[in-house]
């Protein structure tokens, strides 16, 4: 196992242990981010198998890694469709990154309770 920046369990880092030297962090970030980047690849790649096959889906909100899924899992015309996630409006900033895009108030989420 390599000392800085590998992943131990999907999702969990090991980090320098007590006493490791932190005079150059740059190679535990760039470990981080490598990291970082390969599980996005996973998941995206994840996604692809899931939502493939879809013409339409539906998300709340946005982040980072559901952009990068949305952008590249879906296939080719799929329409997506995102709450406009009030009081921020953070599905408004999903919908101005990707293509195909309707955006729904809150209110309009069905409840399947």
């Amino acid at each position: 196992m390599r000392r800085f920046g590998t992943t131990t369990t999907p999702g969990l880092y090991s980090l320098p242990k007590k006493g490791d030297s932190w005079t150059n962090p740059e190679p535990v970030l760039a470990n981080l981010l490598e990291e970082r980047e390969t599980g996005i690849k996973n998941q995206i790649r994840v996604a692809t198998e899931i939502l493939g096959h879809y013409e339409k889906v539906f998300t709340l909100s946005y982040s980072s890694t559901a952009h990068k899924i949305l952008k590249h899992s879906l296939k080719s015309g799929a329409n997506i469709v995102v709450a406009e996630s009030r009081p921020l409006l953070e599905g408004g900033r999903l919908a101005e990154c990707l293509p195909n895009v309707t955006i729904v108030t809150d209110s309009s989420i069905p409840d399947n309770s």
